[in-house]
């Protein structure tokens, strides 16, 4: 990069700087004499909230006192699953019994096998098996052989059907938990229902008391030190809001604002936002607004699915 375009880039940095620093200034400047506005607005959209949700929670628990945990339990479809899952599960469990059984049994012959070609002094190959040179010992071998065949067939077969009895298991265990998973997820639906509602009453609580003191503190200061005129004091608001504006772009002219003014107008806002911080930090009783709010430490969660349960509701 040339001296020229790394000059370039730092004063072109710099000019963004400004920029921001003069929307910041200004920004915060405006917001500072437009306050009421946004108190009045944040308390409208605050009351919105807080009825809102109230509203929510107030269905929510209606209708956890009028279906119970029967609103979370399985559905027509999903009992059917489950009845089908358990019993394939069944089947499957009854025929890895015979399965083994049958390995068992093989296992046997072929033990019996290799007991009668070794009592016959029937000579092995270096694998282990019988050598064939004589018709027994083929006979023998061949027998074994068969056998081993369809000990493995079977050895598959059985493990295939474990693979699928775990699987039906965990199909099982999830729709076993199905109404318990419903009924967290609908009690974290209220927890949060009920954190929206804490959150907006503590912020409508804190503006309607920073809107109370900043109308105290403006009628104390217009009353002190400007004599019940509340012309002037509007009028430095005003300048205070866009004096900044008018420099820059000159379409109106420039309100004289003197020191008196910013430290009237700055004191105002300062207590109504201390007043704003040291409330909301309060808690607050948000109960009295849910009728019915008892039963949520009443009601259990379902209980596990089984057989035996299934149509409980």
């Amino acid at each position: 990069m040339s001296k020229d375009e790394k000059y370039d880039s730092i004063s072109l940095l710099l000019a963004v700087i400004v920029i921001l620093g003069i929307i910041v200034i200004t920004f915060l400047k405006t917001a500072i004499a437009i306050m009421p506005i946004i108190l009045i607005s944040c308390f409208i959209y605050y009351k919105v909230k807080f009825t809102s949700g109230v509203d929510a929670l107030k269905k929510q628990i209606e209708m956890l006192r009028e279906k119970g945990i029967c609103m979370f339990w399985l559905s027509t479809e999903e009992k059917n699953q489950f009845m089908n899952y358990l019993n394939e599960k069944n089947e499957i469990s009854n025929e890895i019994i015979k399965l083994k059984r049958k390995i068992m049994d093989i296992s046997w012959e072929i033990s019996e096998l290799n007991s009668e070609g070794d009592s016959l002094g029937i000579r092995r190959n270096k694998d282990g098996r019988f050598s064939i040179r004589s018709n027994i010992g083929r006979k023998l071998r061949n027998q074994i052989e068969e056998y081993e065949i369809s000990m493995n067939k079977y050895k598959n077969t059985l493990n295939y059907l474990h693979w699928r009895l775990d699987d039906i298991e965990t199909s099982q265990e999830n729709i076993k938990n199905t109404p318990r998973k419903r009924f967290e997820a609908y009690m974290e639906e209220i927890d949060s229902n009920i954190n929206k509602i804490t959150t907006s009453l503590k912020t409508l609580k804190a503006i309607k008391y920073s809107i109370g003191v900043y109308f105290v503190a403006f009628m104390f200061i217009v009353s002190i030190f400007y004599n019940f005129s509340f012309k002037k004091l509007f009028i430095a608001y005003y300048g205070f809001a866009f004096n900044l504006l008018f420099e820059i772009f000159p379409i109106k002219e420039v309100v004289d604002i003197s020191n008196k003014d910013y430290y009237a107008i700055l004191s105002i806002t300062l207590l109504s936002l201390f007043s704003f911080f040291i409330v909301w930090k309060k808690p607050v009783d948000w109960i009295q607004y849910i009728p019915g709010i008892e039963l949520l430490n009443k009601i259990d969660p379902p209980p596990e699915v089984t057989e035996e349960n299934i149509d409980y509701c």
